[in-house]
């Protein structure tokens, strides 16, 4: 490593023990994250001695010494790599996970994946001998992706160290190469489906100016991330991606004009636009139409919600104020025995001892999605499906996000559609028994395995539920998946003597309905489905000192 000059580089390379241990040497406090000992450690170098010389020399020495042999790759040979990776696997290398997974190898973890599944340690839906994407019709075109992706992974990381000044240094790059990009190859772009547009560079570089963005916000610099919302949302080369993110970007672009630059009216104009945003889903507009009434309280906006139920329980709990991430610790009593819980297994306590449900789950979206994948499997992971299986380590086809899962596969959702409510009952559970007994444990997006205890309690689950209600949820999902798949209630509870079927979001002291939430809490009690909120507020028996 006699070319291993720079400190930052050398210390970003040890593993968390060799960190420890350089920070110790040194007398830094070492009991930290890996992320606290690299900044400490880059501190401690700029520190002068009484001579007037930096740390930095006997740093890196110790660094070297703790480091070992290591050698650096010639970067157009990882370029190469990093090419063949993003072939083989293009959803395995989308950088974008590295903003929730940051330190994270993609290609080292896509090695380890395709171990597993070389050792039968793990299976998925995709065919084993899928189709390679194709949409690189040159090298031209595949390397000015993987440069994107290159400094989309630099912006991650970035992000993890706080450092929101290079992040938007990086971002005006990123603006430069994307309309380099569209002057292009415009006609290139738009000519992919919208699934596939996003194994390009102009995706990329898309996300990469969106992250700017956050960067302008976290420096304060309200005015300039209006300027650059503005550009992202009027633009004619951003009609052709990131649709999903249109609603975010219109309500920070709001929230920016109302509360930072106080221009109530710019901000009031603005959630109107949004609004007549024809790519917007109801999740969006929703929170925009919030934005608007806060902003004109004589304004209601175009959308109208159900009045909810709301439920107030009271749980008993151990002690208040116990610092700062957790005010409550909830107790329940089972056989005489007390148990520290969440607020949802206080609520799903009650209702099934007070309320006369005889089961239920803690499970948010994976009930509804584990039906909807027991019913739909062989729809959803079809894989006849053009250009959505690349390899077989994909958990979900490559549109399940995008507006064209359900176009993708109209025919065979309406012909299942059909046969769920013409058909007899007996029948449609023997072949959701036969899908969970043929599939179970495979690795996919749609079914929790052990979300139910067995395929008896589904059985159980399903007498309650009508089949037009669950038909019209499922329809609701598959239309607009990428706003519908969460915010779902906590609980789902029902007693199949009664046909008894009810949802209902738990909310402890503090805690607000998301828009999500409010939709599908609104969309049940359409359906004529108890609906409740459940507010539970702290009883306090007993205290601890």
């Amino acid at each position: 490593h006699s070319s291993l000059l720079e400190i930052e580089e050398a210390v970003h390379l040890l593993h968390a023990s060799s960190l420890k241990s350089v920070a110790k040497h040194f007398k830094l406090d070492f009991n930290k994250g890996k992320i606290e000992i690299c900044r400490s450690l880059l501190k401690f170098a700029t520190q002068k001695n009484v001579f007037g010389i930096t740390m930095e020399k006997r740093v890196l020495n110790k660094v070297k010494e703790e480091l070992g042999p290591c050698f650096r790759i010639r970067y157009e040979i990882v370029d190469i790599f990093s090419a063949i990776f993003t072939i083989y696997s293009p959803m395995d290398m989308n950088s974008a996970l590295l903003f929730d997974q940051p330190s994270i190898n993609l290609p080292s973890q896509l090695l380890f994946v395709l171990l597993q599944l070389d050792t039968d340690k793990i299976r998925f839906p995709a065919p084993y001998n899928s189709c390679l994407i194709n949409i690189y019709t040159d090298a031209e075109k595949l390397f000015r992706y993987i440069k994107a992706k290159e400094l989309e992974a630099e912006m991650a990381d970035l992000m993890q160290r706080g450092k929101w000044t290079e992040i938007i240094d990086c971002a005006k790059k990123a603006r430069i190469k994307f309309q380099d990009a569209y002057t292009v190859q415009q006609q290139f772009y738009e000519s992919l489906i919208d699934s596939l547009r996003r194994f390009t560079d102009l995706h990329v570089y898309a996300r990469c100016i969106s992250h700017g963005v956050d960067a302008l916000e976290k420096v304060r610099d309200y005015a300039e991330a209006v300027v650059w919302l503005e550009y992202m949302l009027n633009a004619i080369e951003f009609k052709l991606i990131l649709a999903n993110a249109r609603g975010g970007w219109w309500d920070r672009l709001a929230l920016n004009l109302d509360a930072h630059l106080k221009d109530k009216d710019g901000a009031m104009k603005a959630v109107i636009a949004a609004l007549k945003d024809p790519v917007l889903g109801d999740k969006d507009r929703l929170s925009l139409q919030d934005r608007g009434r806060k902003l004109c309280s004589g304004w209601k906006g175009p959308l109208e919600e159900e009045d909810l139920e709301r439920i107030n329980i009271k749980g008993s709990v151990v002690g208040k104020n116990l610092g700062e991430s957790r005010i409550n610790r909830f107790l329940i009593n089972k056989n005489g025995v007390s148990y520290e819980c969440s607020v949802e297994e206080v609520a799903l306590d009650h209702y099934l001892r007070k309320k006369g449900f005889k089961e239920g789950v803690h499970a948010e979206g994976a009930v509804w999605h584990t039906i909807f994948g027991l019913l739909f499997y062989d729809v959803i992971f079809d894989s006849a499906v053009e250009n959505v299986w690349f390899s077989e380590t994909q958990m979900n086809p490559a549109d399940l996000n995008s507006r064209t899962f359900y176009v993708n596969r109209q025919d065979l959702f309406e012909l299942r559609f059909k046969e769920i409510e013409e058909g007899d009952f007996d029948d449609l559970l023997l072949e959701m028994e036969r899908t969970y007994n043929n599939n179970y444990g495979i690795t996919n997006s749609e079914i929790t395995w052990n979300c139910f205890t067995d395929f008896e309690q589904i059985k159980r689950f399903m007498i309650c539920c009508p089949i037009a209600v669950l038909c019209a949820i499922i329809r609701r999902l598959i239309t607009d998946y990428r706003n519908c798949r969460s915010g779902f209630p906590d609980l789902t509870i029902w007693n199949d003597e009664k046909k008894l079927l009810a949802v209902v979001e738990v909310k402890g002291p503090g805690d607000k309905l998301s828009t999500k939430q409010r939709l599908w809490l609104s969309f049940f009690k359409n359906q004529n489905i108890i609906a409740h909120v459940c507010h539970v507020s702290a009883r306090n028996p007993r205290k601890l000192d």
